[in-house]
């Protein structure tokens, strides 16, 4: 991707509170170096040493982007720096907020060059994304996951038209 899809694109103008709204912002996972230390800046010392015990630095790049554009939104959200967010995670990672504050909901998600945030008011919020792989064999996962009757469907289907119906 190209630099000029660095930083974050709203779906839409920010409604702090509007309940019955998730919004939804996208991100490449490149950054200069700038950038990247800037985003380190907005980081916790817990988030820092795991943003360290990345092997990749590809993953580190993107954990470190994802995680600085959350804190800046919720940030956004409760008024505060993206320093200051009190946010930690649950035993399975997903971000939280910290304490009995207002009531925003997170999550996060990354593959290949995109990263995803989620914010939403009150409510609960899941988000994923996954990279295209051209070399995954659609139809055994089709067959180790779906329904016999969903598999049936799936032979009906061209290879091309297989692969989104998986994914979908």
């Amino acid at each position: 991707m190209s630099d000029r899809l660095e930083t974050w694109r709203p779906a839409g103008e920010w409604r702090s509170g509007d309940r019955g709204v998730i919004d939804v912002w996208w991100c490449a996972l490149t950054s200069s170096a700038d950038s990247l230390a800037a985003k380190l800046a907005m980081l916790t010392a817990p988030e820092l040493a795991r943003a360290a015990r990345f092997r990749r630095e590809v993953d580190r790049v993107a954990y470190v982007v994802v995680r600085a554009t959350l804190r800046a939104r919720l940030g956004a959200c409760l008024g505060l720096a993206p320093a200051a967010v009190p946010l930690t995670e649950t035993a399975r990672g997903k971000p939280v907020l910290r304490g009995a504050g207002p009531r925003w909901e997170c999550n996060v998600s990354h593959s290949g060059e995109i990263g995803l945030v989620a914010v939403a008011w009150d409510r609960a919020v899941g988000i994923d994304v996954e990279a295209h792989r051209a070399n995954i064999a659609v139809r055994d996962l089709g067959q180790a996951f779906l329904s016999p009757r969903e598999h049936a469907a799936l032979d009906l289907l061209s290879q091309g038209d297989t692969d989104m119906a998986v994914v979908s």
